[in-house]
């Protein structure tokens, strides 16, 4: 590896691994053989996480340069660029069906995003003064355990709990 690897993350079968680098880009390996089968370049700064959906078609990942993009997984081709921070964006995921995606920032904001249209349909707001360092749908799932205090904080933004 070229950079320092900054996050790794499986596919849904755990065939693949993605790794995300200050190098300015992301990998996709094979776990079988250890084999890299593609570098996905396009970020302009670090590259702070990534994901697979749920088939493990795609990837989306974060950076420092205020996006997050998606990728074709078997191609390695980027197919999205994500313009809507004004800060790092540190973490992005896809939500179970697919349907949406979170991306989180320090400009105090986590959004949702349509995968349709891609576009936003949620801003979710912080405390001012405190930066979201990463969500996940499963942060904000029904299962979880979220104190009232922050129910109450989702719902003033927008949010659906």
């Amino acid at each position: 590896l070229v950079g320092i690897v900054e996050f790794a993350a499986f596919n849904q079968k755990s065939s693949l691994v993605v790794t995300a680098s200050n190098d300015n880009t992301a990998r996709i390996w094979d776990t079988r053989t250890g084999s890299l089968l593609h570098t996905l370049k396009g970020h302009t700064k670090t590259v702070n996480s990534a994901a697979f959906d749920q088939e493990g078609s795609l990837v989306v990942t974060a950076s420092n340069d205020n996006t997050a993009r998606i990728w074709d997984s078997r191609t390695g081709s980027l197919l999205y660029t994500l313009k809507s921070h004004s800060d790092v964006v540190n973490s992005a995921y896809f939500s179970y069906d697919g349907k949406l995606l979170v991306t989180s920032s320090w400009d105090n904001t986590a959004k949702i995003w349509d995968m349709k249209t891609m576009s936003v349909t949620k801003t979710l707001y912080e405390i001012p003064g405190l930066y979201i360092k990463g969500v996940n749908f499963k942060d904000i799932s029904p299962r979880s355990k979220i104190t009232d205090k922050q129910k109450e904080i989702f719902r003033q933004n927008g949010a659906i709990i």
